[in-house]
């Protein structure tokens, strides 16, 4: 979760967040509607998990309100991770599980997941009923399309949110997010800007239907401006979050699949905690999809997780 006392080594720091993520309860198991990606993906939930026990800290001492995290994207709770027969916690249960282990640290009081796959659906719910005794977050998988459920959960100002955007695509209608974002000047944001963007905004000619498309995603897309300065724009002067962390998420070779960035509103102590973010990144900007198939090393199948 968050960063320990002393400096870690990049390789110390990597694979003790990778075995956070592979300690996955015993009463969930893998099943056969869990997604499979790349081993590129465990740069994400690094990522997000190392931020999370940032957020809570803060969140803990400065919040006079509920501490939640909002799943836009929740899957099924568990990701196989490909060519290697891994499974580990997807975000939804990482939230879940935050600071279990360790007492005394603050965990979300609520956490919500939306999932518009009827099977993934399915099995996190399931995954939530087995925890929800054991955990102390509010657990909640909601059925069918973010874009339109978000804007039925009440936030009050008070309220400090970590809102995770990870789409397949651009299926996100922004706005939505945004009215949701603005109920709080506390809610902090990690978003997946997939590689697909920059291709579709890059089509010289492009479509009435690819247009209307990106204008859903980014409402204040305009062709007159590079699609880094849409989305700093977007941040910066819409969800009104100008501190930004970037890391690129790699597969093999080095090649760029997604960055992953996180944006929290400017404070007048300069956001303190964004320099140790800054550190994480400087340890998984080397990584891809190799790197973390060789430090994974050889898992369990299926087979063995039903057996236990």
């Amino acid at each position: 979760m968050s960063p320990r006392k002393g400096k870690e080594d990049c390789n110390t720091k990597i694979r003790r967040h990778i075995d956070i993520l592979r300690d996955v309860p015993a009463e969930i198991n893998p099943k056969e509607g869990d997604i499979e990606y790349g081993a590129y993906t465990i740069i994400k939930l690094i990522f997000l998990n190392y931020y999370m026990g940032t957020f809570l800290t803060i969140a803990n001492k400065y919040s006079y309100g509920r501490k939640i995290f909002i799943d836009a994207f929740g899957g099924s709770g568990l990701v196989k991770i490909k060519n290697t027969g891994t499974y580990v916690k997807g975000s939804s249960l990482c939230a879940a599980l935050a600071n279990f282990t360790r007492q005394g640290k603050p965990t979300f009081d609520e956490v919500y997941s939306f999932e518009i796959n009827p099977q993934r659906y399915t099995l996190l719910s399931q995954r939530f009923e087995l925890l929800q005794p054991k955990v102390q977050p509010k657990l909640y998988a909601i059925p069918g399309d973010v874009n339109q459920e978000i804007t039925k959960i009440n936030i009050s100002s008070n309220d400090f949110v970590l809102l995770f955007i990870d789409p397949e695509g651009l299926e996100p209608d922004m706005l939505n997010f945004i009215l949701f974002a603005l109920q709080s000047n506390y809610v902090d944001i990690i978003m997946n800007i997939s590689s697909g963007v920059k291709r579709v905004a890059g089509i010289s000619c492009i479509s009435p239907a690819h247009l209307k498309t990106l204008k859903k995603f980014m409402p204040n897309y305009s062709q007159n401006m590079t699609i880094d300065d849409v989305i700093d724009d977007l941040f910066t002067n819409y969800f009104k979050k100008e501190e930004e962390v970037t890391v690129p998420v790699n597969s093999q070779g080095k090649k760029e699949v997604y960055k992953l960035t996180l944006r929290v509103r400017k404070t007048t102590g300069g956001s303190p905690f964004v320099r140790g973010m800054k550190d994480l990144v400087s340890c998984l900007e080397g990584l891809d999809g190799n790197t973390i198939e060789h430090i994974l090393g050889a898992p369990k199948t299926i087979e063995q997780w039903d057996s236990m």
